[in-house]
């Protein structure tokens, strides 16, 4: 056993487990990047929203400053402000809706995927620890073959083996517990 990993029956099992893992964590890398692209999307999409109904909320109060000096048409002038007040609601109310949708992808889609990837990485935090402990132990019964294998060799000589049995007299054997 010299030089070898101790194997056990398990380990097809867990190797099968390891590729698994790996295959999941890049396909799970590949929909978060997706997933957070589409989430920030629908962010910015919100934002320009809100922007492009303030921007019509103050184009309405323009109308009503102009129509209020006395330039132009009066009804022409409020209609348009009313038009451009209108737009700008509308616009607050989709930004609304699409924040709302927005927050809706976050919390169903993009946090639970960040979650399994998590779940993932601790999955093979521990098959690594597995794999320490696995080369631990047979690290430690290969120095246990060594050992056993220079005992061998030291008792197996002639000259020590008289010795070996002088101080066997002398020293009672060592008790197991």
């Amino acid at each position: 056993m010299q030089g070898t990993m101790v194997r056990s029956l398990h380990d097809a099992i867990f190797e099968e487990v390891t590729h698994f893992i790996l295959a999941l964590e890049a396909g799970l890398k590949r929909v978060e990047a997706q997933a957070s692209a589409m989430v920030k999307r629908d962010k910015d999409v919100s934002s320009c929203l809100l922007e492009f109904g303030l921007g019509c909320d103050a184009l309405a109060h323009i109308g009503d400053e102009v129509n209020s000096t006395g330039v132009g048409d009066e009804a022409g002038a409020s209609g348009i402000g009313q038009t451009f007040c209108l737009i700008g609601k509308t616009a607050d109310a989709i930004s609304a809706i699409s924040a709302d949708h927005y927050e809706g992808e976050l919390s169903c889609f993009a946090e639970p995927i960040s979650e399994h990837l998590k779940m993932v990485h601790a999955v093979k935090v521990a098959l690594s620890k597995r794999n320490n402990r696995r080369i631990t132990y047979s690290t430690y019964l290969n120095a246990v073959d060594s050992k056993k294998a220079s005992l061998q060799k030291y008792l197996s000589r002639p000259v020590r083996r008289a010795r070996r049995l002088t101080l066997s007299h002398h020293y009672p054997a060592p008790r197991c517990r």
